[in-house]
């Protein structure tokens, strides 16, 4: 692959730009073709001094949480068209976070922040152009983040002040509607003691779905799931028909939780617990930015499951403490 005008076209960032302005700053865009898988193309607390353009393949987006346990949390995932490190370029600020080109084959664009700042002093009215595509998309990625600020807040405060599970979830799921511009959703839990995935909630109300149960394909796709997909990814991915109906755009993510492991003492395993399913008639409604909110949201839901669960646990481990002193008695 090679830098070209053609290429430059493509990406979301520089659409604004006339040809000639792509063809005047041509020379601060640099390939990066990694051939090592998952390169890590910054480290979190580095210099920054570059812009990076996703052309081909998936960028994850990483906060170190705890640094002696090496734990790390993904932010986001940025897809073919996306930018990251802009402060850098700006300002030469250090890194926030690090960021992975995940598997192998992945292209990248990037603009040092020293030859920006020289086409900036040789070219000022072309670079002017190109700073004003910048501070546009970056106005529209802070009215997102201002969005999913507001949806995280919402989600813990509707949390926090509720104790039934049932009303947490038709009100998140109320939430998400909204912010995605959906038309529609619904939650299916899993049920352990049947064996099957059963609807919780619905906005606005279905027809009857049905109980999926576990070998139903679906449910077993659903068991498998550990990040968000969209229809925008893979149509495979999305397959309604065990549900009823075919939608152009749908969005599934999966509600974890830790639950001991039947099969080895004090080891504990991930366990898909629930489905949050979102549905459009729009083609590729949900973008990217709607894939990672709906993780963060449904982080924030999981751990409400595991403290309900432990909750009803201790509840019932002291009801059974209870009726058996009682007796003794």
């Amino acid at each position: 692959m090679k830098i070209s005008v053609d290429l430059i076209k493509t990406i979301p960032l520089f659409a604004k730009l006339s040809e000639s302005d792509i063809v005047a700053s041509l020379n601060i865009f640099k390939l990066v073709e990694p051939e090592e898988p998952d390169y890590v193309i910054f480290n979190e607390g580095g210099v920054g001094d570059s812009l990076f353009i996703v052309i081909k393949g998936q960028i994850e987006i990483q906060k170190i949480i705890d640094a002696e346990l090496g734990t790390k949390k993904i932010l986001a995932v940025l897809e073919p068209g996306s930018f990251f490190g802009e402060m850098a370029l700006l300002t030469g600020e250090t890194r926030s976070a690090s960021a992975v080109l995940k598997g192998n084959g992945g292209v990248l664009i990037k603009i040092d922040r020293s030859d920006f700042m020289d086409f900036m002093a040789s070219t000022p009215i072309v670079a002017s152009s190109l700073l004003g595509c910048l501070v546009s998309s970056l106005s529209d990625r802070l009215r997102n983040t201002s969005t999913e600020v507001v949806t995280l807040y919402e989600t813990g405060r509707i949390i926090g002040q509720s104790s039934n599970f049932n009303e947490i979830v038709f009100h998140i799921l109320d939430r998400m509607i909204k912010v995605t511009k959906a038309s529609a959703g619904f939650v299916m839990m899993w049920n352990e003691v049947v064996g099957c995935f059963e609807c919780k909630a619905a906005i606005p109300e279905f027809p009857p779905i049905p109980v999926l149960n576990f070998d139903s394909k679906l449910a077993q796709y659903w068991q498998k799931l550990d990040v968000p997909v969209t229809s925008a990814i893979s149509d495979s991915f999305v397959d309604t028909s065990e549900l009823g109906f075919k939608i152009p755009s749908v969005m599934y993510t999966p509600l974890i939780v830790k639950q001991e492991d039947p099969n080895q003492e004090y080891k504990r395993v991930k366990f898909v617990t629930g489905v949050s399913v979102l549905v459009s008639p729009e083609p590729n409604a949900f973008s990217m930015q709607y894939l990672n909110l709906s993780r963060s949201v449904a982080e924030q839901v999981s751990q409400a499951i595991a403290n309900t669960r432990f909750i009803m646990e201790n509840e019932a481990r002291r009801q059974h403490e209870q009726i058996f002193v009682t007796a003794d008695i």
